[in-house]
């Protein structure tokens, strides 16, 4: 039943692997008591069906922060596979939009997988690195040039995250200065998208919030807006209105919504303003 679950959670049928891992859990529950450390792997596919639901992802962070206490306290410090719970942990609090926790969990994991020599460290980094760009620091342009050196030599059969991590690679170099290489980044990452199986997924959304974003710093509005529009539409199919990254496009879209009647003529006397700036 976990691996079910396991397998709809990879093709995002959220609501799918939610019941398979639910039954899972209770089955677990019933024959080896609540706290079996097998609990661990059915409960982190739990959490990440329920982070792919809109209005779960609250649930998904209870489950995941208890999944991390049992963890702690059944397996032995350190090891690969507490460094993967506690990025998982991470993940959810990134998409929840608690970007100081999900950058002290993702911080943990990193180090824990760095010094297991994880194969799962690229995927860790992807994460924060993006939290870190949405966060403004200035680390997200190493996190994400690591990350994506370790995608593309240890999952070359995951296309998705190693065009998610050029992606957001553009968009922090575009975020540093360097707009037309983050450019290029985002449109080679989007290509292969489109090109490949992945074309349907969460993460063609994600690439395009990311190149829309880059688009506006180029002061190319239109094009900025419709990859935003094709963004919403993608989260609203897969998981749902409402959910936090349907919420970030739609005010991301709102935010740049055309000037009202009559804002133009009031620039024609005012002084000179950075376009990329909201109107006074």
């Amino acid at each position: 039943l976990m691996n079910l679950g396991a397998d709809a959670l990879y093709e995002e049928r959220f609501a799918q692997a939610e019941a398979l891992a639910q039954r899972a859990h209770a089955m677990l529950e019933r024959t080896l008591g609540p706290r079996h450390p097998r609990s661990i792997y059915v409960d982190n596919v739990l959490a990440l069906a329920q982070a792919g639901i809109s209005g779960h992802l609250e649930a998904a962070i209870g489950t995941m922060a208890a999944d991390v206490d049992l963890a702690r306290a059944t397996l032995p410090p350190n090891t690969e596979m507490l460094g993967g719970v506690v990025s998982v942990l991470g993940d959810i609090q990134f998409l929840a939009g608690h970007d100081a926790a999900a950058i002290a969990s993702l911080g943990e994991a990193r180090a824990i997988l760095a010094a297991a020599k994880s194969s799962a460290l690229g995927t860790t980094e992807l994460v924060l690195g993006r939290v870190e760009l949405r966060a403004h620091s200035g680390d997200a342009l190493a996190t994400l040039r690591d990350a994506r050196q370790r995608l593309a030599a240890a999952h070359a059969q995951e296309p998705k995250y190693i065009a998610l991590a050029d992606a957001a690679y553009g968009a922090a170099l575009a975020a540093g200065g360097d707009v037309a290489a983050g450019e290029r980044f985002a449109r080679a990452a989007r290509a292969s998208l489109l090109a490949g199986p992945d074309a349907g997924s969460v993460r063609l959304a994600d690439v395009d919030g990311l190149l829309a974003g880059i688009l506006e710093r180029k002061g190319d509005a239109t094009a900025s807006r419709q990859l935003r529009e094709e963004g919403v539409a993608i989260y609203r199919r897969v998981y749902g209105a409402g959910h936090p990254c349907e919420r970030s496009l739609v005010a991301e879209l709102a935010a740049a919504a055309p000037p009202r009647a009559g804002a133009a003529e009031a620039r024609e006397t005012s002084p000179a303003r950075n376009p990329l700036l909201p109107d006074p």
